[in-house]
């Protein structure tokens, strides 16, 4: 606290309580603290209240308003921190005179404007009196129809273009500011009707009867991403026309089922149709096994040589380890698109490619792995010519880190697969989601 001291020797009583107050706000128990603010505190607000009044005297009602607001406010920020200061009450009535005068030009300052229709010069006059004294007069109705009223317009601007998402988030902006202001609520609810584009899902193509299970789990999933979209504009649905047309079961093309659906003049719930192919779907899972591996094990022995002297050397056991070794993979590739069957127009065409894959190594012996040295042997008992023997360092580094690592269950093919479907229906819903037909 000694720069505090310095302050106040000096005369700067608002910096060293500045200080004190953030000693407090670090630890509120600091004794020394709060002795340092209620002195500097207490000087530093005199002084504030002092300004307050020379400004009151000069009938600066502006300048007052906000001195005294800020002499409350540096009282309360005290007492927060468990320092309570002398308040002269006597400003009080002082400070409810000027503000009276101030706020009532304000008033009528910006209540001219919103008559004139100028919002943009009303809403700040009407928003500074709500920040001074929300509950003064009408002032909160008056700046809600200043700050709602050019967004209101712009949503009946937007629905007469034609423009309904737009009118959509307009109408609920007013809304989430304003409460039910006007005939927002109806508005809103006639643009997302009219903004809205219902999807109807053609039954997903495959190469081969063996990914029907799939097409059945992403048309599922398709409906869930686009209900799942931030957007309310989109909702996909199963069109009973289109899952009764009984051609649809003998042929693997989306564009063709389009042509066969059209000449059929069938009487369809929407227009916009979104039809997908699997042109690659596989998948596997090799469970974790334990499959013997062949090594050789370093064992150091004692002899002694023709001098009698004892040495160590080195020879080397044909042995096995056990590795446990499992993995699993899935592959998915899909075409896709949204069509307007009506216009013909293909409104968004991609493909979604994706794999995945999961494994565990790990490997078991009994006895010191640390002296194992990979290669591979024909006879257990005996040498033979194709022996070897894989003595570099990285070699032997990779054996001892399967050694190290803890075999784990993998994750099952089926599993990685319907991850993928999962990924490939958020694909197609954000491309969805980009299609705005009002750009």
């Amino acid at each position: 606290m000694k720069q505090a001291n310095q302050y106040e020797s000096a005369g700067l009583y608002e910096e060293a309580a500045d200080l004190y107050i953030r000693s407090l706000q670090a630890n509120s128990d600091n004794m020394e603290s709060k002795v340092g603010l209620k002195k500097t505190g207490q000087l530093a607000l005199d002084n504030k209240q002092k300004q307050f009044s020379q400004l009151y005297q000069s009938r600066q009602t502006k300048e007052a308003v906000y001195a005294y607001i800020d002499a409350e406010n540096y009282l309360r920020q005290a007492e927060s921190l468990g320092v309570y200061l002398n308040f002269d009450q006597t400003n009080r009535s002082h400070f409810e005179e000027v503000k009276t005068i101030y706020l009532d030009k304000l008033y009528k300052e910006g209540v001219n404007y919103l008559q004139q229709e100028n919002f943009m010069m009303a809403e700040p006059l009407l928003g500074e009196i709500r920040n001074i004294d929300n509950s003064y007069k009408d002032t909160r109705e008056q700046w809600i129809i200043a700050r709602y009223e050019p967004i209101y317009r712009d949503g009946i601007n937007f629905t007469s273009t034609g423009l309904n998402r737009k009118a959509y988030y307009a109408f609920d902006q007013v809304l989430r500011g304003a409460g039910g202001y006007k005939d927002a609520v109806s508005l809103r609810e006639k643009a997302l009707h009219k903004a809205t584009i219902t999807i109807a899902l053609v039954p997903f193509f495959t190469s081969n009867q063996s990914q029907n299970t799939t097409a059945e789990q992403l048309q599922s999933h398709t409906i869930s991403a686009v209900s799942n979209l931030k957007t309310p504009f989109y909702r996909v649905i199963y069109d009973p026309v289109i899952n009764s047309f009984g051609k649809l079961n003998f042929i693997t093309e989306p564009m063709l089922a389009i042509q066969l659906m059209k000449a059929a003049g069938l009487k369809l719930s929407t227009n916009y149709l979104l039809t997908a192919k699997i042109t690659t779907c596989t998948q596997f899972t090799n469970p974790v096994k334990n499959i013997p591996q062949k090594a050789y094990l370093k064992i150091t022995k004692n002899r002694t040589t023709e001098s009698g002297e004892r040495e160590s050397y080195q020879t080397y056991e044909k042995v096995y380890y056990n590795q446990q070794k499992g993995n699993s993979g899935a592959s998915l590739s899909i075409s896709y698109m949204l069509i307007n069957i009506e216009t013909n127009e293909v409104l968004v065409s991609n493909v979604f490619n994706g794999s995945d894959a999961d494994e565990t190594l790990s490997a078991s012996f009994d006895g010191n792995y640390k002296n194992l040295v990979p290669g591979t042997w024909k006879y257990s008992s005996k040498k033979d010519p194709m022996d070897r023997m894989v003595t570099s360092t990285t070699a032997i580094n990779q054996l001892r880190k399967s050694f190290n690592t803890k075999s784990k269950e993998i994750i099952s093919g089926n599993k990685l697969m319907e991850n993928l479907i999962i990924q490939a229906t958020i694909a197609m819903a954000s491309d969805i989601e980009r299609f705005n037909p009002e750009k």
